[in-house]
This record gives C-alpha cells, structure tokens and sequence, in this order.
C-alpha cells in the first residue's frame, strides 16, 4: 500500500497567501442518499456539502485573522503531484490556541466550502 503525504497546504483569500498550515482535514461527503418509495428504495444525488479542518501555526507577527474569511481558497498540493482546490471557503468555527512552551502556538480552524477542483491525477505546474 502506497502512502501518500501532502507536501504544502495554503489559504488565500483576496490575494492574500497564507501558508502557516500544520495539517489539513478534509471531511467525508455524501454523493446519494437512499430513498423509500412504496415498493422499493432508490437513490437520490445530493447537493456535497465540503468541509474539514486546518491546525493553524500562529506567527508571533501578523497573524491571519479568520474572522474575516469570506469566499476564500484553500489549496492542498500532495507530495505525487496532484492538487487539490476548495472555492468558496468560510470559516465554521475558530479552535482554542494550544501554547504548551515547548512547541509552536497552533489553533485548529473549521472550514465549509461550496467548490472541490482536483484529485483527477492533474499534475502541479512548476512555479
């Protein structure tokens, strides 16, 4: 079984590129849902709902404040290549910081986006 690691994650939002991301969940999303008719079940598609979390290293300067993400970008680049893109991305809810003295402060953000691009084996043009 072959593993894949991501090799940088980012957020934009009007410009604006942050890339001070420890990790990056992305949620599970429903496609179709089951359905009961009289005699049988069916399928029906749904409207896929994206969501997931980043773990936020905070600068100790000009941190980013997530209380003003509107319709932003997040962008996960993988370590074979592929690139994986949210549009439309606001923010759910804003974590607790995390400050132990013996490692980076990190705050854990939840995110919603209404567009997925990606994950189709597309390769990352060089910059």
């Amino acid at each position: 079984m072959s593993k894949t690691y991501i090799a940088r994650a980012s957020l934009e939002v009007n410009g604006v590129v942050t890339d001070d991301i420890k990790s990056i969940d992305i949620s599970e999303y429903d496609v179709f849902k089951k359905v009961r008719l009289m005699f049988k079940s069916g399928e029906v598609q749904i409207t896929k709902r994206y969501s997931g979390s980043f773990v936020y290293v905070v600068p100790l300067t000009n941190p980013f404040s997530f209380d003003t993400l509107i319709d932003g970008n997040i962008t996960v680049d993988y370590e074979n290549g592929v690139r994986e893109e949210f549009g439309g991305v606001y923010v759910e809810k804003i974590g607790a910081k995390k400050i132990d003295g013996e490692n980076e402060i990190v705050q854990t953000i939840t995110w919603i986006a209404e567009t997925r691009n990606g994950n189709t084996g597309a390769t990352i043009q060089p910059v």
